[in-house]
């Protein structure tokens, strides 16, 4: 007997969640497995950009039959087990054992025709390893290594699309640059003075970009490491996740409002500048999420669409941007985040991910309304179970619920509040 049908086995079997066991019988079936790619297509380019990010998961759609005096029985507790919650064993007549999701059930009822057996139609999916699910530390490393790669292919894009063969765009970089300067003092500064030694570092590199900018030819590479190490620091100051993006989407709103009237290689080269900065701000997103200090779930996941909104809003502005200069020769086209989009996509998944992980770990908010006059110290005694360490408990009861003046010492009945347990 050859390999192969040593190999094959007669039956199917499975092995619910629960411990249930099933054989039936099979006669074959796919295993369709799919890539995720990113396909960017361009005005007057002949082709599409394609980034292979990988595969997903195979799937496994299989038709089952259970045959015999009780196929209809042995069907519907088939489908019963449907309802458990966890993976199942199957032991493939050909490829051997898998650990496999359900998705979907169907059973053809036909006792007329095929009384004596019940095909089942389901389909499955193998989920990747548990090996293979970051931790929340994991995650965090990902994200600093996607914003150095963000970094180094902002970088490239930049040095690529900025054109200086005339006086007239070297000074459009250095415009940009110094229109950007001023949204960065209106915006990230105040963040940055929190912290003196931060504040040095800003004012020194200030320097160096003034420095860079004025030379007869503009290093660009230099120019974008300094702008990224700018943009890098002031969120680097407090751990408060709110404030900080909000300032960062102040900066952002600011560079948007300098997006170029023209269309020639000047308007090219101020774009191009406007996207460095832009792209630098995208990952210090992440950076913000892993420094964070989060009390609640609610707030994580608000961070997760938070993150997500300002990401959004970056590359539709400069998609936007972009199609104002589709009219022009290919050679004088501008394409927005052309080598940096799928970093800058990866780092907003990760970034998800992190909080989306993080967020298991954290309190869930819980509000009731008071039933009868009640010391603020007696809630957070009963709820907490103590006033905490230097009274951080009841502090965060009086921050979370706005208390002031006698409030702090009694609530009136009918009064809403909310702990965090």
């Amino acid at each position: 007997m050859s390999n192969w049908q040593i190999r094959s086995r007669e039956v199917i079997k499975f092995t619910s969640p629960d411990g249930n066991v099933f054989e039936g019988l099979w006669r074959g079936n796919s295993v369709p497995q799919e890539k995720t790619v990113a396909i960017f297509n361009y005005p007057k380019v002949k082709g599409s950009i394609v980034q292979d990010l990988d595969v997903n998961s195979s799937r496994y759609p299989m038709t089952i039959y259970f045959e015999g005096p009780d196929n209809d029985i042995e069907s519907q507790r088939f489908q019963a087990a449907f309802n458990e919650t966890g993976l199942w064993t199957v032991v493939h007549p050909v490829l051997g054992e898998k650990i496999l999701q359900p998705l979907s059930f169907s059973p053809l009822i036909d006792p007329v025709g095929s009384g004596n057996i019940t095909a089942v139609t389901t389909e499955w999916v193998e989920p990747i390893s548990d090996q293979l699910i970051l931790s929340v530390q994991e995650l965090a490393q990902r994200i600093q290594e996607q914003q150095e790669q963000l970094g180094v292919q902002s970088a490239a894009q930049f040095e690529q699309n900025v054109t200086q063969d005339t006086a007239a765009e070297r000074l459009a970089v250095t415009k940009l640059t110094g229109e950007s300067l001023t949204a960065y003092e209106q915006t990230l500064q105040n963040l940055a003075e929190l912290n003196a030694d931060i504040n040095e570092q800003v004012a020194s590199i200030q320097q160096e970009i003034q420095d860079t900018i004025i030379q007869p030819v503009i290093d660009i590479q230099s120019l974008a490491g300094q702008v990224q190490s700018l943009i890098e620091l002031p969120g680097l100051v407090v751990n408060d996740f709110f404030s900080r993006l909000e300032s960062y989407s102040s900066f952002a709103t600011s560079i948007f409002n300098l997006s170029p009237d023209t269309t020639d290689t000047e308007g090219i080269n101020e774009v191009s500048t406007q996207e460095v900065f832009l792209s630098a701000v995208i990952g210090m997103t992440g950076i913000i999420a892993i420094t964070a200090d989060f009390q609640t779930r609610p707030e994580a996941i608000q961070a997760i669409e938070d993150v997500n909104n300002l990401f959004l809003t970056i590359t539709e502005t400069l998609d936007s941007i972009q199609s104002n200069f589709s009219d022009n020769p290919i050679d004088i086209q501008y394409f927005s985040q052309s080598q940096s989009f799928s970093n800058a996509a990866l780092l907003i998944a990760y970034t998800s991910a992190y909080l989306l992980e993080a967020s298991i770990d954290l309190k869930i908010e819980k509000r009731f309304t008071l039933e009868k006059d009640r010391a603020p110290i007696e809630i957070v005694i009963t709820e907490y179970g103590n006033t905490g360490e230097n009274d951080e408990n009841l502090e965060l009861f009086i921050a979370t619920n706005g208390l002031k003046g006698n409030d702090i010492l009694i609530l009136p009945a009918g009064r809403e509040v909310v702990v965090y347990v």
